[in-house]
């Protein structure tokens, strides 16, 4: 991406373009594809075919498309994703609709990966690394939030497991119960360690963090534990 101001090139979709001070799509002097000059007037760059008229209007947020994706995949029935976006009135529309029965959660996801989804203020979500750095991703914190939202499951599946048990005070309930002692400690876990993956900080702890969601929640734990790996990199203490 080039800045359409001065002709910078630029690294991810950043809200200021370091080399002018001016927003990257607010000018009309270069090409956002190719970062050739171009006439004010044009539609579409001589050089490279992009069309420059729908460049100027887009507006990109710096939201990311990542953690969009993944949270309206395995949260969209609860309105996570929106929750994520600042829109808080639709979220808490399709929390108590259940995702509008599930047909309004299909259809965000469709467009949160296809990057047709917008924020609260109309900005497209279109970039999977909106940090504007090369070196730092959306994936610790992506792998934070599963890390938590599986050890919050697992806490509450814990927690249930011994109240319904100490309620009938039975042989088999009560072994029952002890049986959620350890859903509650897996939860615990998980929940530090994606708060350390969260704050990219110490990258054993939020992959042990990680691990112990595997164990909470099977499919959220996974994931957590690919993109924990995979982003060993970006933590301050490795």
């Amino acid at each position: 991406m080039f800045c359409r101001n001065c002709g910078k090139e630029l690294t991810g979709t950043p809200e200021i373009c370091l080399g002018c001070g001016a927003k990257p799509l607010a000018g009309n002097s270069f090409c956002p594809a190719c970062g050739a000059e171009t006439n004010p007037l044009a539609e579409i760059c001589i050089k490279c075919g992009a069309r420059l008229a729908e460049a100027e209007a887009v507006d990109i947020s710096p939201k990311s498309r990542l953690v969009t994706t993944l949270l309206a995949w395995f949260l969209g029935m609860f309105g996570a994703h929106r929750f994520y976006l600042g829109k808080i009135g639709t979220a808490i529309a399709m929390l108590i609709t259940l995702g509008g029965l599930g047909i309004w959660y299909l259809v965000d996801f469709i467009m949160a990966v296809t990057g047709t989804m917008t924020d609260t203020e109309g900005k497209l979500i279109r970039n999977w690394n909106p940090s504007g750095s090369e070196q730092k991703t959306a994936l610790p914190m992506t792998a934070g939030i599963l890390s938590i939202v599986a050890g919050a499951l697992g806490l509450i599946s814990g927690i249930s497991t011994v109240a319904l048990a100490a309620t009938r005070a039975t042989d088999i309930l009560f072994a029952f119960g002890l049986a959620g002692i350890p859903s509650i400690v897996f939860g615990v876990v998980a929940i530090v360690g994606g708060y350390f993956a969260l704050q990219r900080r110490t990258w054993g702890m939020a992959l042990v963090g990680a691990i112990f969601a595997l164990l909470s929640t099977w499919g959220l734990g996974v994931l957590a534990i690919i993109f924990t790996a995979i982003s060993k990199g970006e933590f301050e203490q490795s």
